[in-house]
């Protein structure tokens, strides 16, 4: 259904009450529907003279108008010209037989094998004069190949919806500027069979941009049964119902379409994790690939954060009851054990190394100039692994738990504690301060890895400690109506970001007493505030979002001035979206009654503009009322995602902010798990508790708790060396190494850019800010061997500026 709406004409030559020819409503992207002359007894019945309602581009804007002529010529509008009781009426009898004669086809669907419903289709679509010419051949040829019973009755009733609604959107529309458009819509609508009755509907909103800009849409979430129907009738009708009533699934029902997306999901997972995923050739045993895309963009690398968040989807469905996913795991388990001990650019294993953003997939350091160091990653692997040992617990496999499983998430909960107040960048690699994200990764982290030590019998040293002072810390991203998700940094961005969205999601408990503000829970106050702040900024942003109302589902990015291929919607973001909203729902539901606050008064405005603040039991009808709109408001980004992926079921990293087609690296591994998790949560299918009813205080004070001021220094050096040397720096503060020459304390120069006429050895650090220290660099020989360059020690004194950076050029000594 690759079809541009790019311009339908529909003329209505003095339609009375006579005979009408039927109207031809074509997929072409012009096509004319006439309706032809008559002679009716009441021949000075209004018609629409030159009607003309055109889509001009609905990437920029819409034009349509239509005059109505009545017998002596006057221009019909909202007050004069208008049978409104005959209208009305029509209305009321084709609803009801519609939604009758569908419902019967229903049921006989339910009762009947494939020849009934062969009969019944046969009846439906050729009978009723929707399909026509090569359209019925298209069918036949389809049907012919056998039917799916469940598809079809999925899909008629999305007819016997569409047949309910159309009362009520007909009724809004009597109320609007567009009354001179309804005596020619009741002549068509009267005259006219099931086509030209939905393409009343193209005639109604046709001047109503908010809807148009959506009609490309309507192509991918109209499911492929609408290929037998005329595109220009079907598409907009559809479009405009869902738009006036978000109960309305746009294709299928989302139960359907998750139905048939999870198993994909889980499957694109494992292709991409080595050494069996047939997208990850060469990928080490365990490795988990960010996408199979090795060019424009090249992703084929492992990221320790999508990696880690990959594993913690398989963990779940393992304890969920998929035991055939152990296997991966445990290849995970071994391949995390090998790269944590991988010095890098980063540091090395004690060192600071274990914040080190991505490897190679033959797990080997990456040593280009990257965004580094990252510190969600480590924390993130342990709240996976973590998740494992409570599973290897529950079936009797302590012992692995405690030999292989616990020294991984030892040495990551060491990071933590050892570098949590420490700046570094974000989940996106391009900030460089305090990520909102990263810090409640740290502080469930340690909460849950506390916990599991002392299970385990088992030590965490500073966990206890140092998880109540990133909980005070974190409460500074709070703005008053917004998470600021990064500070501490130097930009001109406002800070609103789905790496927020994200965040409340990590941290969702689903045994949390209360809807907790200290630690953003999905349903507390703050977050519901920042969702529709951050979900409302970029509704202006994308163009394929432009005149979509507050409260109703948008495609979702990571933050609106994002210029990443052109800055575009992401799958994963926008299924973050909808995964908050299941949380909190489910939250809501085990508490019995969600709270309205002056702070999240704003978002349930969006569902209730009569809403007060209060709380509001389960059993009352406000609540059922709020929840329900909610849900639909959830689901709504459910379906942008289906809107825009590919055919296939695939799910890249991005689409088009105008065309919806899919952008950037495909296949990406964490675009399948943030489906997958969103669908477990509508599903009802919650991870366990990881203890946020324990790690919810606060010390009596939060002053000096948080990062210092860090700056990212590099540091050039011109050396020119043999095969087999290596440039290293060392100097006397903690991130040199202080003095060392180990591999794992020095800091390693990359030679990436070394020619015989610029021998140049580089590496970027990030220093405390305002910081003054001795440094020196050395080789290390191929034997072994150190070489030092000659005295004195260098000397630098960091600049003040949170989140800067320097260049220090050296030449040997």
């Amino acid at each position: 259904l690759d079809v541009d709406p790019a311009v339908v004409e529909g003329e209505a030559g003095n339609a009375g009450r006579g005979e009408a020819e039927e109207a031809a409503v074509g997929a072409e992207p012009e096509a004319e529907a006439e309706a032809g002359e008559g002679d009716g007894e009441d021949g000075g019945g209004a018609g629409a003279d030159g009607a003309e309602v055109g889509f001009v581009d609905v990437e920029v804007g819409a034009r349509g108008g239509v005059e109505a002529e009545g017998e002596e010529g006057g221009v019909v509008d909202g007050a004069t010209g208008f049978e409104d009781e005959r209208f009305e009426e029509e209305i009321d009898v084709w609803g009801g037989e519609f939604e009758a004669r569908y419902r019967n086809i229903l049921d006989t669907v339910d009762e009947g094998g494939n020849e009934e419903v062969d009969g019944i289709l046969d009846e439906f679509l050729v009978g009723d004069g929707i399909l026509r010419g090569e359209n019925v051949e298209y069918f036949q040829g389809e049907r012919n190949q056998g039917i799916n019973i469940p598809v079809v009755k999925d899909r008629l009733k999305s007819y016997l919806r569409l047949g309910k609604k159309v009362i009520n959107v007909l009724s809004v529309f009597r109320e609007t500027p567009l009354a001179a458009m309804r005596t020619p819509i009741a002549v068509l609508y009267k005259k006219n069979g099931l086509v030209a009755r939905s393409s009343l509907f193209h005639y109604i909103v046709t001047p109503h941009f908010s809807l148009l800009v959506r009609v490309h849409e309507a192509f991918n979430m109209l499911p492929q049964f609408l290929g037998w129907l005329p595109v220009a009738a079907l598409a907009v009708p559809c479009l405009s119902i869902l738009a006036m009533d978000e109960g309305l699934e746009r294709r299928a029902s989302v139960d359907s379409y998750i139905t048939r997306e999870a198993p994909i999901a889980l499957e694109g997972i494992l292709n991409n994790i080595g050494s069996s995923g047939v997208d990850a050739p060469g990928v080490k045993s365990g490795v988990v690939i960010a996408s199979p895309s090795q060019n424009n963009p090249d992703y084929f690398y492992t990221w320790t954060r999508d990696s880690a968040l990959t594993m913690k989807v398989l963990v779940d469905r393992l304890i969920s009851g998929n035991t055939a996913l152990r296997t991966t795991i445990e290849n995970y388990v071994a391949a995390q054990a090998i790269i944590q001990q991988i010095s890098n650019p980063s540091g090395g294993p004690t060192t600071g190394g274990l914040g080190e953003p991505k490897f190679n997939v033959d797990e080997t350091a990456f040593t280009g100039a990257w965004g580094r160091p990252q510190r969600d990653g480590p924390a993130l692997r342990a709240t996976a692994l973590i998740a494992y040992c409570r599973y290897l617990i529950s079936t009797g496999n302590t012992s692995y738990a405690t030999s292989t499983v616990w020294p991984i998430i030892s040495s990551d909960l060491n990071y933590v504690v050892a570098y949590w107040n420490q700046t570094g960048f974000d989940l996106w690699e391009e900030v460089d301060g305090s990520s909102f994200f990263t810090y409640n990764a740290q502080h469930r982290a340690l909460v849950e890895g506390a916990a599991m030590a002392i299970e385990l019998g088992q030590t965490c040293n500073g966990c206890s400690t140092q998880s109540p002072l990133i909980l005070c810390f974190l409460q500074n991203f709070w703005s008053g109506s917004y998470i600021t998700s990064n500070i501490n940094v130097n930009n001109d961005r406002m800070g609103k970001d789905a790496n927020s969205i994200l965040s409340s999601i990590q941290i969702f408990d689903s045994a949390a007493a209360s809807c907790d503000d200290t630690t953003f829970q999905p349903c507390s106050d703050r977050m519901l505030a920042n969702h529709k702040v951050v979900t409302d900024s970029f509704r202006s942003v994308y163009p394929i979002n432009s005149g979509i109302a507050e409260g109703i589902a948008v495609s979702v990015g990571r933050y609106p001035e994002d210029t990443y291929y052109n800055g575009n919607p992401w799958f994963l973001c926008t299924l973050a979206a909808a995964e908050q909203l299941y949380d909190a729902l489910y939250q809501w539901n085990e508490l019995g009654e969600l709270n309205v606050t002056s702070t999240s008064l704003p978002f349930f405005h969006d569902f209730d503009s009569s809403i007060a603040t209060g709380t509001y039991s389960s059993t009352s009808a406000t609540y059922s009322t709020l929840t329900s709109a909610i849900k639909s408001y959830a689901d709504g980004f459910v379906t942008v995602i289906e809107a825009h992926q590919a055919s296939n079921g695939s799910l890249s990293e991005q689409f088009d902010k105008s065309a919806g087609t899919e952008l950037s690296a495909y296949d990406l591994t964490w675009s399948f798990a943030a489906f997958l998790t969103a669908a477990d949560r509508r599903g009802g299918s919650v991870p366990a508790s990881w203890g946020e009813s324990t790690g919810n205080s606060l010390p009596s004070t939060c002053g000096g708790n948080g990062p210092s001021c860090s700056v990212s220094i590099t540091f050039n050096e011109m050396k020119a060396t043999t095969f087999g040397q290596n440039v290293y720096l060392t100097g006397s503060i903690s991130q040199l190494g202080e003095w060392s020459t180990s591999t794992g304390s020095a800091v390693a120069l990359s030679a990436n850019e070394y020619t015989s006429s610029n021998p140049l050895w580089y590496a970027t650090v990030k220093l405390p800010a305002t910081t003054t220290f001795e440094y020196k660099f050395f080789i290390l020989n191929p034997d072994g061997s150190v070489t030092w360059e000659d005295d004195p020690n260098r000397s630098y004194t960091t600049s003040s500026t949170c989140g800067g950076s320097d260049t220090v050029s050296d030449s040997w000594q």
